[in-house]
């Protein structure tokens, strides 16, 4: 049996604190909020924002600790025009970059990586 897969519907990250994660993703990195809701019986504070035809999902949940960054989700992709840009306006607002300048990948494609406010690793791709 082979299941059909259509696109990916959503990555979840989980957070210390969904409101400077919010500004990390909505203000610095320009994604936008689809949806903010809170779960009390549950304990947690979640939010999906838009990329392109996929979704970041930030999940914050009261007392309960962060998996290290050695967890089963190596990193998120995000694609980008262009890369140098990116990378320029980012240092500005201060984020740290795991590097400053873009790699050459595949011969025609460009890589770098950045951290999030909780250390969660994103990698951003320019394509040809």
């Amino acid at each position: 049996m082979e299941v059909n897969i259509e696109r990916l519907d959503h990555v979840a990250i989980q957070v210390r604190d969904l409101e400077r994660s919010l500004g990390f993703y909505m203000g610095t990195l320009g994604l936008r909020l689809q949806e903010r809701t809170e779960v009390p019986e549950r304990r947690l504070k979640k939010a999906l924002l838009a990329v392109g035809l996929g979704r970041i999902e930030l999940i914050e949940y009261e007392n309960r600790p962060i998996p290290t960054a050695d967890g089963p989700v190596a990193h998120i992709a995000l694609e980008v025009q262009d890369i140098e840009e990116a990378l320029a306006e980012l240092s500005k607002e201060g984020v740290s970059l795991e590097d400053q300048k873009p790699r050459e990948i595949g011969g025609d494609m460009k890589i770098a990586f950045l951290r999030g406010p909780d250390q969660e690793l994103i990698e951003l791709v320019e394509k040809p």
